[in-house]
């Protein structure tokens, strides 16, 4: 249940060839991808003072992990209780001139916790942006060639899924957006 920190050849490559909602935004190919995952889990073991919780899902499998100091009130949470964790991620990609200007911010980020004395819990948010410079192109194989914004190059296989290829040309920037939200809540038995 840690957020997850992407580059760009493995957002690209993996929602590129990845089962995805095929759209068009605007007058540009366009590629939007989203999942919502919803995990429950129990805590078998919890070291307050170190701030270690370890929990057991449905099938049995145990995590250990170290809680962030951003989640209040720990000290309510003891063993057996019942953890439910909500993942989201998203990823849009999309294709811009050289030139044309984007008004979205690179990343941003938000937390919001639980007040004090309330029933522990926490939501972090990420967003980030990252664009690289089509570099070549070979429509025939549909492999695109690009080059990220410190200078590295990945060579990448478009899916099938991705419809207009041929509208991409070199120099177009492609933008990938990649956001993530983990809520983690506990959810009190009733004594």
């Amino acid at each position: 249940m840690k957020i997850l920190q992407m580059t760009l050849a493995p957002v690209l490559l993996g929602l590129i060839s990845t089962p995805a909602i095929a759209q068009e935004k605007g007058d540009r190919p366009a590629v939007v991808v989203a999942e919502t995952n919803v995990v429950k889990a129990t805590v078998k073991d919890i070291d307050h003072k170190k701030r270690e919780v370890v929990l057991k899902d449905d099938e049995g499998n145990t995590t250990k992990m170290k809680v962030s100091e951003a989640v209040r009130n720990l000290d309510q949470v003891k063993k057996g209780d019942q953890i439910v964790a909500g993942y989201y991620q998203s990823a849009a990609i999309s294709v811009k001139k050289p030139g044309e200007e984007s008004s979205e911010p690179a990343q941003a980020d938000a937390v919001i916790r639980s007040g004090k004395g309330e029933t522990p819990g926490v939501m972090v948010v990420k967003t980030r942006q990252v664009t690289a410079t089509v570099e070549d192109i070979d429509y025939s194989k549909r492999e695109v060639k690009l080059k990220g914004p410190e200078g590295n190059t990945t060579k990448i296989t478009v899916g099938d899924r991705v419809k207009r290829l041929e509208d991409v040309k070199k120099g177009d920037q492609i933008v990938a957006r990649y956001t993530e939200a983990l809520a983690v809540s506990l959810a009190k038995s009733e004594e």
